[in-house]
């Protein structure tokens, strides 16, 4: 429900300060964000945009924490995109959320569930907030063929090396099995031209890096060749969690991960595949 701004006394009218955005989130205001199933409280940008894209039908919505401190975003799946739209926690327990004020989370929460706004997405397109995307929904471990691979390709190359098998060195054996090692998954990439960045899928197959708008998309919209590439690297230089980069003498492609762990692995294994140079 919003709330006036404006009082009167008499004859005279004053204007009520408006309640302002909360700078630290108070242990009150988190059991109440916790009450909302579909809020998301350790997910980040590019993992939201990764299990809507992939996983959600549009109109699927979840609530996550945002960068800035005392805010929230509402991330919501568009038919090709995901749009995110802020909520700010405000002084004397109130929300903030596009031009309403509410009096509590649990009406904001309500107001969400039972209304189901309409959100517009930056191309004008909208879309109702109709489906909320539950935090207890489990997710499938989507390398754990990749992990297992990697370490019976690993395990192939000691044995050479001990003299059980005829295959050639270390170097050898892991190369030559490379071609059914691979890996895939959803990583955020910054434009050539544009600098914005998107979430893309990728695949990586011996020494070619493709990727795609999502999973579901059959034809690609570039392939990267490693054959070319001088170095895989963490990178700091664009300020992003996660971050790491693809040299090339031509060209550096910067990626962001879901985790921490996401880029370690994605880095070792990009940087298996290229050529002493």
């Amino acid at each position: 429900m919003a709330s006036s701004r404006f009082s009167s006394f008499g004859q005279s009218s004053y204007r009520v300060p408006p309640p302002q955005p909360k700078d630290e989130i108070e242990s009150d205001d988190e059991d109440a964000m916790l009450d909302i199933s579909w809020y998301h409280p350790n997910l980040s940008r590019h993992a939201a945009e990764c299990m809507l894209i992939d996983n959600a039908p549009e109109g699927s919505y979840l609530l996550r924490p945002s960068s800035d401190k005392g805010s929230f975003v509402i991330s919501v799946k568009l038919s090709k995109s995901v749009q995110h739209v802020k909520m700010n926690l405000l002084t004397g327990n109130k929300v903030r959320f596009g031009n309403t004020t509410f009096d509590s989370i649990n009406a904001f929460k309500k107001h969400i569930e039972l209304e189901k706004p309409i959100i517009g997405g930056d191309s004008g397109v909208t879309v109702i907030l109709s489906l909320p995307y539950s935090r207890f929904v489990d997710e499938e471990e989507s390398h754990q063929y990749v992990d297992l691979l990697h370490h019976a390709v690993t395990q192939k190359a000691k044995d050479s090396d001990d003299g059980s098998s005829d295959e050639g060195t270390t170097h050898e054996v892991i190369q030559k099995h490379l071609a059914v090692c691979s890996r895939e998954g959803y990583l955020t990439k910054v434009g050539k031209i544009r600098k914005s960045w998107k979430v893309r899928w990728f695949t990586l197959r011996s020494s070619t890096l493709t990727y795609y708008r999502t999973k579901q998309s059959t034809k690609p919209i570039d392939v990267i060749n490693l054959d070319e590439a001088v170095a895989v690297e963490p990178d700091t230089t664009k300020a992003k969690d996660n971050c790491f980069m693809i040299k090339f003498e031509h060209r550096t492609y910067y990626f962001i991960a879901n985790s921490i762990e996401d880029c370690d692995q994605w880095i070792a294994q990009l940087r298996s595949r290229i050529k002493p140079h």
